[in-house]
């Protein structure tokens, strides 16, 4: 359950982002200030230009007022969306 990464090795996440052909973010968090946000900014500031999706539950205040699962359909973090999300992730490096 990561939704933090502070300090962040900045020049680590550049070598490992250079070995990878796309990359999505999923978090159970708000779409401002989370590791979607993080690694967007990084990838932005260091000109790497790789497909980057970054999934989460959007920037409503969802506290004490939806069950986990509820979340999950509305905004598409379910099992089923999410491997579909990888899947065309995959498809979309492979055409870069």
């Amino acid at each position: 359950d990561l939704y933090r990464l502070n300090p962040c090795n900045e020049a680590r996440f550049v070598e490992v982002c250079l070995g990878v052909q796309a990359i999505v973010t999923v978090e159970e968090h708000g779409r401002t200030g989370g590791i979607g946000s993080l690694v967007g900014r990084l990838l932005s500031e260091q000109g790497i230009h790789i497909p980057f999706k970054c999934l989460s539950l959007g920037d409503e205040i969802l506290f004490g007022s939806a069950s986990r699962s509820w979340a999950h359909a509305q905004y598409g973090l379910e099992k089923e969306n999410l491997m579909d999300t990888f899947r065309q992730m995959a498809m979309s490096s492979m055409a870069v």
